[in-house]
């Protein structure tokens, strides 16, 4: 399977500043595409990129242009194997050159998890998982607009430890498959 998309933005407004009037397009730009390989639902492995544009520009020139770039990674293997164990694994890289120096340009966030499955028609889904294993997740985010870049970071949960247990309702001969997203994940 592979599916591919993007979106755009364009916003033109005026710009007053110390008593210069501009007029500023400001333009973003993001483009993905994904593939992914299902092997009769024992193997799945599924991979997405984007690449992402925001850029200003003034109809003066006492205004620097800004450029803002950013690109994003993401893959996913999931496993069905031995009978009752499903493997999961997450990796994402992001990465944007536009971070100010002392701020890491680049994010690689791993998570991986056990699913175990039990009961009749395994209903039962006993989940050992751990998010952020590198303990490198953080929150950065940069744009352009008016007539300056901001940086924004934020506190988010770092890694840790889940445990959690499942038990699946479903209608009387309804076989569903248990671990993955079923679909790939998009930026």
């Amino acid at each position: 399977m592979w599916n591919t998309g993007n979106w755009m933005n364009v916003n033109k407004s005026r710009l007053f500043y110390n008593g210069t009037d501009s007029r500023q397009t400001t333009f973003n730009y993001n483009h993905w595409f994904g593939i992914g390989i299902n092997l009769n639902d024992k193997f799945e492995w599924n991979m997405n990129y984007s690449f992402g544009k925001n850029f200003t520009r003034y109809s003066t020139t006492i205004f620097k242009d800004l450029d803002i770039t950013n690109q994003n990674w993401g893959n996913e293997f999931v496993l069905r194997m031995p009978k009752h164990f499903i493997w999961e694994s997450q990796v994402y890289y992001s990465y944007n050159g536009n971070i100010p120096a002392g701020l890491p340009k680049d994010v690689v966030k791993w998570s991986a998890a056990l699913n175990i499955t039990m009961l009749k028609n395994e209903v039962g889904v006993l989940k050992l998982a751990m998010n952020d294993i590198l303990n490198r997740n953080n929150n950065i985010y940069v744009s352009a607009n008016r007539n300056s870049i901001t940086t924004t970071q934020g506190n988010i949960l770092g890694r840790y430890f889940l445990a959690t247990f499942a038990y699946n309702v479903r209608a009387a001969g309804v076989k569903t498959k248990v671990g993955g997203r079923g679909g790939l994940f998009l930026f």
